[in-house]
């Protein structure tokens, strides 16, 4: 039993699996971008224009995910399908219809994954940043300490 779609015959299936597909390559591109970013100890200021480069990416990918994803749900709410007429038919049907919405579930889920793994590289950098000013301003308060008792003393 064949439960194969022939692409030349079923062209917006066909778009959007390639689509899909693409999409997930820009996703991994993506995320193993921001696995491999390290985030220093001192705030660094090459680390937050990586993150903004890594945004516009994600932003892109959002809007063309968006955008699969819209037509993706069309399409499986009035699906155009050229399937031989045989004892298969009904179950082609149902597998191909059930693979567009496991895509759909899945590409949704990724994208989740991928914001999060953003997010939490975002809050790690900010973390250091708000731990770089504290430590800066216990120094400045402890140097202005010191000068106003050396003052005090000397008067």
């Amino acid at each position: 039993m064949e439960l194969y779609l022939k692409p030349e015959k079923n062209p917006e299936y066909g778009n959007l699996m390639e689509r899909y597909y693409s999409h997930s390559e820009e996703w991994n591109a993506i995320n193993s971008e921001l696995h491999q970013l390290v985030i220093p100890k001192v705030y660094s200021r090459r680390v937050q224009r990586k993150l903004k480069v890594i945004c516009r990416k994600l932003a892109e990918l959002q809007q063309k995910w968006l955008a699969l994803n819209g037509d993706a749900i069309r399409f499986h709410a009035n699906p155009i399908y050229r399937i031989p007429n045989d004892a298969a038919s009904n179950l082609t049907f149902q597998h191909h219809q059930d693979v567009l919405i496991n895509r759909i579930n899945h590409y949704e889920s990724t994208m989740t994954l991928l914001a999060s793994n953003f997010n939490l590289s975002q809050a790690q950098l900010n973390s250091v940043l708000n731990f770089n000013v504290a430590i800066a301003s216990f120094g400045l308060s402890f140097i202005g300490l010191a000068i106003t008792l050396g003052i005090l003393l000397i008067s």
